[in-house]
């Protein structure tokens, strides 16, 4: 049984059946599938990088400045989406509020690709999605080039000295303290703080209680759940690879191997069991607090963490272990 499956069933006595692989895609006719797709870019020259099962990345290299795009296919595999992510947003609360303003402004104007900013890595985000119908080398190469073109030509939107953090108005002066003549002045050089970017698959690696289970629209009862006591551990392997352990009592723990994809709008998360059998979900993280939806068997990844009676996706809620 597999892992958000053996929760629900856990919790609220739902049995679990076999999943498709989600990894396949239910193109329509004449579509392009990932395959295919990275066939393509070799044969356009490039080198794509497979961040995922379903998610490329390639370096379009104009003038020394390297433009890094990725292309991955619609949950119906209808459209390809292309997306360029910038630098990290140091405060997103004091930036100055003409850079927000000025960056929806550009969207008027780039249509039909799209600027976003996803709070959860803190960076600026731009999108474009075309029709997957009738793909050829020659097409690809063209909607590559004129993304590559807005990403360079909006650069005077999205760079990152306008959303640097600044001092409001109301904020006091700092007092500068008064040094003697007699006392010579150190000159004393900063240290730089090493900075680096923490994925998600590094913030997940810990214990986490699960505290809510949705269904049909309804939750779980507390008594249910504080009776069944069960949790969740990610655990982090060899290259940045990562793995799931679930109690749900004295048996030993369900692993599975977890396949992360954050860098969508709606994070994509899949549990892998040992026959290579997949379970589809998105996540979400909020400090200490975890939230994911995932898919009953056979049916499409969730787009939206809800559930109701017509509904077969199940929610689960997780609190990270102090």
């Amino acid at each position: 049984m597999r892992l958000a499956a053996a929760l629900a069933f856990a919790l609220v006595a739902a049995p679990a059946v076999a999943q498709p692989d989600p990894f396949v895609r239910p193109l329509p006719p004449a579509a392009a599938g990932t395959e295919v797709l990275g066939r393509y870019l070799r044969e356009l020259g490039f080198e794509p990088k497979a961040l995922s099962p379903d998610v490329y990345q390639v370096t379009i290299e104009r003038d020394r400045w390297p433009v890094h795009a990725m292309l991955s296919l619609s949950t119906d595999g209808r459209r390809i989406w292309l997306e360029s992510k910038f630098a990290p947003v140091e405060d997103p609360d004091r930036v100055p509020p003409a850079a927000w303003k000025r960056l929806l402004e550009a969207n008027e104007k780039i249509g039909p690709a799209h600027f976003a900013f996803d709070k959860a890595d803190r960076r600026i985000h731009l999108y474009k999605s075309f029709d997957n119908q009738a793909l050829t080398p020659d097409r690809l190469r063209r909607e590559l080039d004129h993304f590559d073109t807005t990403v360079r030509k909006t650069q005077d939107y999205w760079r990152a000295e306008n959303f640097k953090p600044v001092i409001g108005s109301t904020d006091p002066p700092v007092p500068t303290p008064a040094i003697p003549p007699s006392v010579p002045v150190a000159k004393t050089v900063p240290a730089v703080p090493v900075s680096r970017e923490v994925g998600d698959a590094e913030r997940l690696a810990a214990a986490w209680e699960v505290t809510e289970i949705h269904v049909k629209g309804r939750r779980t009862p507390d008594e249910v759940m504080k009776d069944r006591k069960a949790s969740l551990r990610f655990r982090s392997g060899p290259a940045g690879t990562l793995t799931a352990e679930l109690r749900t009592g004295p048996d030993a723990p369900r692993t599975v191997r977890v396949v992360l994809d954050p860098d969508r709008p709606a994070k994509h998360i899949d549990f892998v069991d040992d026959r290579d059998v997949s379970e589809v979900g998105i996540y979400k993280l909020d400090g200490d607090v975890l939230t994911m939806c995932f898919a009953a068997p056979g049916e499409p990844r969730p787009v939206a963490f809800t559930t109701n009676e017509q509904s077969k996706n199940w929610v689960i809620v997780l609190k990270r272990v102090k």
